[in-house]
């Protein structure tokens, strides 16, 4: 009789701390957050792959930054609720070994439910991170796509006078060059592709 007490009493005090912790979102809330996370990322990714070749009126900055901050307070808010369920798994105690005799069903019902909840919610605070650092990533991809974006707008503006390989053959002739001109600076630029092409050669 004072053992069934005792633990009619425990299970008050367990269920009354259930009680208390904050209601956890439904199964449908978070798949359709973690839905509308996975559609911003792909955005995000599409315009990355296709180097800036997209919506120009979609902020795709700020929807990844935001997917993070969400992410980061709805992590908070699980782990919230996942440390008072494991502290009353581990009030428990550990559960029969195979061999050992079976305990009160009131309290492996009360361990199965711990369990399932501490599963949920771990895997909920896991799903986050993952998100928080694809989003990492991704912002770090905005930002590479915007600097090429950039470097391609600014040399789109400006054609040098000369060809790359132009100016490696006058790095390779500006010794033979400068000898030349000392002996004969009135042909020695004829003999320079570099110099022709570029217009500096004399008529």
């Amino acid at each position: 009789m004072r053992l069934s007490r005792l633990l009619g009493a425990f299970l008050l005090v367990v269920i009354t701390t259930l009680a208390l912790v904050p209601v956890s979102r439904a199964a449908e809330d978070f798949d359709s957050i973690f839905a509308r996370w996975r559609k911003i990322g792909n955005a995000a990714q599409s315009y990355i792959d296709k180097n800036g070749d997209g919506d120009s009126t979609v902020d795709y900055k700020s929807d990844v930054q935001s997917l993070i901050d969400e992410a980061k307070a709805l992590q908070a808010s699980e782990q919230a609720l996942l440390d008072p369920l494991k502290a009353q798994l581990a009030q428990l105690g550990p559960g029969p070994k195979p061999d050992d005799p079976k305990e009160s069903g009131k309290i492996a019902t009360l361990r199965a439910s711990l369990a399932a909840k501490i599963d949920t919610h771990e895997t909920h605070i896991k799903q986050c991170s993952l998100a928080i650092l694809k989003g990492g990533d991704l912002l770090e991809g905005l930002a590479r796509t915007e600097r090429m974006r950039l470097q391609t707008l600014i040399f789109a503006r400006f054609t040098p006078p000369v060809t790359l390989e132009v100016w490696q053959d006058a790095i390779a002739d500006f010794g033979k060059v400068t000898d030349a001109l000392r002996e004969k600076p009135a042909t020695s630029s004829t003999n320079c592709r570099w110099m022709r092409q570029g217009g500096i050669a004399s008529a």
